[in-house]
């Protein structure tokens, strides 16, 4: 997924430089237990065929969805079951239908209890995500006691492990950017016509979105 950036861009050092005009890749990635992954897909399905032409029109015509089988693992922070991998490419540049990446996140994080890739995902993905990995105590031990001065901590890692606060970042815009599950419009960009909303298949998701209804409303 990585070099295919390459091909948007003029070199390397560019795939991320906003004055460069350009498509620019995010990735959401995910891991769901096998036994969950046939009624999320299920429900994915549903989700796409709401609207058909535009669902998934954010998403990278050549890469789109990738899955790939994970097994079980007895590591601390590995596969408690074994598990499909969803990997997700899509255009920060094409916001229209970005409601329905959001719903598909919140679908599988919340709902099937899926687990975030720990370099493929934005700041909400990783909010209370340690607690879904039942040894997460053991990892816990064993990272104080070979590291107990925290030389190889951040204030970012502490957050994700759930050591010093949550990674979301809660203020004007955040769930436009992936930093924080709206509860309000101000989460959005209302200025521009984005509202938050409940999900079309996932109800309980809220999403910011671009249709007449907003959460506010009801």
């Amino acid at each position: 997924m990585f070099f295919m950036d390459i091909f948007y861009s003029k070199n390397e050092e560019d795939m991320w430089d906003p004055r460069i005009r350009g498509s620019f890749h995010h990735f959401l990635g995910f891991s769901i237990a096998l036994s969950n992954a046939p009624l999320f897909i299920a429900e994915v399905q549903q989700l796409r065929d709401l609207n058909p032409s535009c669902a998934f029109s954010g998403l990278d015509a050549n890469l789109g969805v990738l899955l790939r089988y994970v097994r079980a693992s007895s590591a601390y922070l590995g596969k408690s079951e074994d598990s499909l991998d969803f990997d997700i490419t899509y255009y920060r540049s094409l916001t229209e239908h970005a409601d329905v990446v959001d719903e598909l996140e919140q679908l599988a994080l919340n709902k099937y209890g899926a687990v975030p890739h720990w370099g493929k995902n934005r700041n909400r993905a990783f909010d209370s995500a340690i607690a879904k990995y039942p040894k997460a105590g053991e990892f816990l031990k064993v990272k104080a006691r070979y590291d107990p001065h925290g030389i190889f901590s951040s204030e970012w890692s502490d957050q994700v492990l759930g050591i010093n606060g949550s990674p979301s970042i809660v203020g004007r815009g955040c769930a436009m950017e992936g930093l924080y599950v709206c509860s309000h419009d101000s989460h959005c960009a209302p200025e521009k016509g984005y509202s938050c909303q409940p999900g079309k298949v996932f109800v309980e998701a809220r999403v910011c979105s671009t249709s007449t209804a907003s959460l506010q409303d009801m």
